[in-house]
């Protein structure tokens, strides 16, 4: 029985979005789905939580998007986070192309620095598009596939001098271009929590309401 509860569990917790006690580094995007029409300019921040232990020393992020529907404006990185905050300084970079966004920072400040001063959950950066004039369709936002070049952000400086990579879950943003509000396919591609929610209701009312009932015939 601990068995079957252990795996409801996890399948709940897995279906629900929740973590399990080791929680993970995670980047995520706000808002995850959006609508604009034709010509909008809008924003998305890039988030990162659940550091814990860990802090951020620098990153490079390619970001990736559909450049027939999106055109890159602009980012204001959170330099406060690296070291601005406390004197220490940071270097941030952008070199856009159309389609994909390298997106480089790099910490001056020590390892206990940013230990003591960081924040466990902060904006790394708000991102700024403008909608193409005409064109109608969905275009995902999301972080290359490469570890090393394309989502990679390191935490603490070695004894050499060399950043250690964070172990990071990615999330994806949908932004949906139509002048008549349709949300197009950013519906499907982005869940609402609320429907892992339900898939886990439906999950333990289908399998562990039968399974407990086998068990109480068994023992009459």
């Amino acid at each position: 029985m601990k068995k079957l509860i252990a795996s409801l569990g996890l399948a709940a917790a897995a279906l629900c979005g929740v973590a399990p006690a080791n929680a993970t580094i995670v980047v995520s995007f706000d808002p995850a789905a959006m609508t604009v029409g034709n010509s909008a300019s809008f924003s998305v921040n890039v988030n990162i939580s659940g550091l814990a232990s860990d802090f951020v020393s620098g990153y490079d992020l390619h970001l990736l998007y559909d450049a027939s529907l999106l055109s890159y404006v602009g980012v204001v990185f959170n330099t406060d986070q690296l070291g601005d905050l406390w004197g220490s300084g940071s270097l941030v970079l952008d070199t856009p192309a159309p389609g994909n966004i390298d997106l480089f920072a790099t910490s001056f400040s020590s390892n206990a620095d940013l230990d003591t001063n960081q924040l466990n959950s902060f904006t790394l950066m708000t991102l700024s598009f403008m909608s193409d004039a005409s064109n109608t369709g969905s275009s995902l936002l999301r972080f290359g596939p490469s570890p090393d070049y394309d989502r990679n952000i390191t935490g603490a400086v070695d004894a050499d001098g060399f950043a250690q990579s964070l172990d990071v879950q990615f999330g994806q943003a949908c932004i949906n271009v139509d002048p008549t509000g349709a949300e197009g396919r950013c519906v499907r591609v982005i869940p609402e929590p609320s429907s892992y929610g339900l898939l886990a209701l439906a999950f333990m009312g289908a399998y562990a309401a039968p399974a407990v009932l086998r068990r109480r015939r068994k023992e009459i």
